[in-house]
């Protein structure tokens, strides 16, 4: 089974418009900058495989210099 994940990364955004979901879903919002992501991976509250590696995929990049 291949899953696909989307990941959206928001720069310099003050102003949250809404969300246009399906009925049955349900997905909760949360802003972190990069840095307290981290953090939060590294403090163990929030151990989800796919959260922590989009986080690390993005660091990485920032560090080459792609975003």
């Amino acid at each position: 089974m291949i899953q696909k994940l989307s990941t959206y990364i928001m720069q310099k955004v003050d102003q949250y418009i809404g969300q246009h979901l399906d009925e049955d879903e349900q997905i909760q919002i949360y802003k972190y900058s990069l840095e307290e992501l981290i953090e939060q991976i590294i403090e163990g509250k929030i151990p989800d495989a796919k959260t922590v590696s989009m986080a690390m995929f993005i660091q990485e990049m920032k560090n080459r210099g792609k975003i």
